[in-house]
């Protein structure tokens, strides 16, 4: 049986300094806001409530500032170029905006399907960049990364569960950043503007979101999910290999959070 190929040593170091650098010190340090919730405390226990507000805090920051600095490890280290909350430096024309907005419009509407492929190719045939080079209202990416081979990504890192709102906006972003692409880097073959989920709530099943579903494209990778997302900015099969570092660092952070929360 072949062997899966694992994370390259130096990126895996750094992968853990992160996790290390990031939980293990808000572990230590976390205080909530609040600490005092006369109802819950009630129901639940003290403890028990404070313990989950903790949880909530490192899944916030887990979503926000950790997927992200992994994200750029990875791509990086299999020769790829990767900068984090990337701040693009090109707009479009007002006309392509306009031109955008009605896309968007016939989207969530339905008058339109999801079909990145098609209107990737329709939004090349008219987006043009901004003379002035304004500064965009979609100008910060998550993760943006030049695969070198002619493919840009520009990349949210997102919730795995979008409400109907959420999605909306979001798809009008990745449009956006399609036609500034398309517009503004001469050089690029191909433009991905993708949603990444960092993983799938409803594994083993495949990921579906009825919110979702009329917007984004998820046939063609206009989302990539779970190991879709990792293996693919890697190259690589490195998704399992990943997790087992969160396995690994995960038993010193809960050793912490044990003693900060259960012991009395």
């Amino acid at each position: 049986m072949k062997k899966k190929p694992l994370l390259k040593k130096k990126a895996r170091k750094e992968i853990e300094d992160i996790i290390e650098s990031t939980f293990e010190q808000k572990a230590k340090n976390y205080s909530p806001e609040s600490d005092y919730s006369p109802f819950l405390d009630a129901l639940i226990g003290k403890k028990e409530r404070q313990t989950y507000s903790f949880y909530i805090s490192v899944a916030t920051t887990l979503g926000m500032s950790v997927n992200e600095q992994i994200a750029v490890v990875i791509a990086n280290s299999y020769g790829r170029k990767a900068i984090r909350q990337y701040k693009i430096p090109h707009s479009i024309t007002e006309e392509t905006d306009n031109q955008i907005s009605q896309l968007h419009r016939k989207i969530v509407t339905k008058q339109l399907k999801a079909d990145k492929i098609e209107h990737a190719e329709l939004i090349k045939s008219f987006a043009q960049p901004s003379a002035n080079n304004n500064s965009d209202e979609d100008k910060t990416v998550d993760v943006f990364i030049d695969f070198k081979d002619g493919t840009l990504a520009f990349i949210d890192i997102t919730s795995p569960k979008p409400n109907i709102k959420e999605f909306k906006e979001l798809k009008r972003k990745l449009l956006r950043w399609t036609a500034i692409g398309y517009a503004n880097y001469e050089k690029a073959k191909n433009i991905e503007a993708i949603l990444a989920m960092p993983y799938n709530p409803y594994y083993p099943q495949d990921y579906s979101r009825f919110s979702g579903n009329d917007f984004i494209d998820f046939k063609n990778y206009e989302a990539r999910v779970q190991s879709d997302f990792w293996n693919w900015i890697a190259g690589e099969d490195i998704f399992d290999d990943l997790l087992s570092i969160f396995v690994d660092k995960g038993k010193a952070i809960q050793k912490l959070i044990n003693q900060k929360f259960i012991k009395t």
